[in-house]
């Protein structure tokens, strides 16, 4: 979803370069066969990045910046993107995890992207085993 292709690029090269000694041969291919389609259909380059404001000291920072360049305040990531929440107005938390995420890059998720708990609304619709 997050259309950033260069990181994408860089975490397949980190990859495919491990040793991988334990790995199955019939993963490794699978890992190579994954990159192939998603290079063959996308440039390996990530989007331009948009300058938003810190909300302690209004300096500007990236979409996924850690932490504030001037004044150090560190921004929690999004489970689901990576992208870092300045506005906890439009970030919602995993229960068992506490891990937070955007509420709009949850789309249709039921699940946590960290611990796949049930998100809030989804418990219901679980199969209750017992």
């Amino acid at each position: 979803y997050s259309k950033y292709y260069g990181q994408c690029s860089k975490a397949f090269i980190r990859l495919q370069g491990m040793n991988l000694k334990e790995l199955p041969s019939h993963k490794k291919e699978a890992i190579d066969k994954l990159a192939l389609s998603i290079f063959t259909r996308h440039q390996p380059q990530d989007p331009t990045t948009r300058r938003l404001s810190c909300p302690q000291c209004n300096a500007h920072v990236k979409d996924f910046d850690a932490r504030c360049g001037s004044c150090g305040t560190a921004f929690p990531p999004c489970v689901f993107t990576g992208k870092s929440i300045l506005d906890t107005s439009e970030a919602a938390g995993c229960k068992t995890c506490k891990r937070r995420y955007l509420k709009a890059e949850a789309r249709n998720k039921s699940n946590c992207g960290l611990c796949h708990t049930p998100l809030p609304g989804f418990e219901r619709m679980q199969p209750h085993i017992g």
